[in-house]
């Protein structure tokens, strides 16, 4: 079912919802917990991030993200959304 949604983003609706979901889903819980004044902007990255992870995971089954175990995933994946979390703008600087 998410395969087949995903792949109807061509339709106007189709995008919109899906928009939607990751506002409900993912970036609202973000903008509730970041801080600082690119946090909305690091909330946008954040799902944006997230949603091509799932993207590529779920729709287009990409054979080199399916052959990771999980720990593998998140040890690679995992540093780049904290830093983001963080609010990390620069090597050696934060936000806020």
């Amino acid at each position: 079912l998410w395969r087949a949604f995903m792949l109807a983003g061509d339709q106007r609706e189709i995008q919109r919802y899906r928009r939607e979901l990751a506002q409900r889903s993912l970036f609202d819980a973000l903008m509730e917990r970041l801080d600082g004044e690119s946090a909305e902007a690091r909330a946008h990255l954040i799902t944006a991030q997230i949603m091509g992870l799932v993207l590529l995971l779920w729709v287009d089954e990409d054979p080199a993200l399916i052959a990771l175990s999980p720990a593998e995933l998140i040890d690679l994946y995992a540093p780049s959304l904290q830093r983001l979390i963080d609010g990390v703008d620069a090597p050696g600087t934060t936000a806020g």
